[in-house]
């Protein structure tokens, strides 16, 4: 309970610094509905069902959106050297990155509310029924949380080196491409244009989302104190 208590107090306070300085998830987003604007553009007028992009193209937007919320979120916690502070706390490690990692989730879904509509009016994408769009939401959260858990953790990673988004994309958009993949075909499933046979994508996107959540908790204070 304590640790819980902690996450929470962590996500608050991260929270509060976003809605004061507004412009972590609001620069995302705008760069997110530009790249799905651009994106749309040059594939609207490819062969195949609009479903079999539309994944593809909103996951682009989730990445370079992501990277852009990272840093942002990093980046309080660089100012006046806050890292140690908190490292300094009687907060235990796991509660941190927990913390972290659902700050990053909150503004992740924040953006993804925004570029996954605009994705799918702009493709000509429809999605049949209730039933159908519940799957699509979940099938993007499912891919959200792992993207949130490894961005975390580089990010956190690289903040003590001092280094800046251009290394973070280059770290988060490799390490997660099994991510995007497996969640890409989940979503081309639930539009009705995902390939046939082999493991269900879903399955594989928890595995991933369980492999980056457990790794980010065991080393995120090792890299914070690097």
């Amino acid at each position: 309970m304590r640790a819980l208590a902690d996450t929470l107090l962590l996500v608050r306070k991260d929270l509060l610094i976003e809605a004061r300085a507004r412009q972590g998830v609001v620069l995302a987003t705008a760069l997110g509905v530009l790249t799905v604007g651009l994106l749309a553009g040059g594939l609207g007028g490819g062969g195949g069902a609009p479903g079999a992009r539309v994944g593809a193209v909103v996951w682009a937007a989730y990445l370079f959106g992501g990277v852009l919320i990272f840093e942002r979120t990093m980046a309080a916690e660089r100012a006046d050297d806050a890292v140690s502070a908190v490292l300094l706390s009687p907060v235990a490690r796991g509660a941190v990155y927990a913390g972290k990692l659902l700050t990053n989730l909150v503004l992740l879904l924040a953006l993804a509310a925004v570029v996954t509509p605009v994705g799918l009016v702009l493709m000509s994408a429809g999605v049949a029924g209730v039933g159908a769009a519940a799957e699509l939401a979940w099938a993007v959260v499912l891919g959200l949380v792992g993207l949130a858990a490894a961005g975390t953790l580089l990010s956190g990673a690289l903040s003590a080196g001092r280094l800046g988004g251009g290394a973070l994309a280059l770290l988060v958009l490799p390490l997660c491409a099994p991510l995007v993949l497996a969640s890409t075909v989940q979503v081309m499933s639930v539009m009705g244009a995902g390939p046939a046979g082999g493991p269900p994508a879903g399955a594989v996107v928890v595995a991933l989302d369980v492999l980056f959540i457990v790794t980010g908790w065991l080393l995120y204070g090792v890299v914070l104190e690097a």
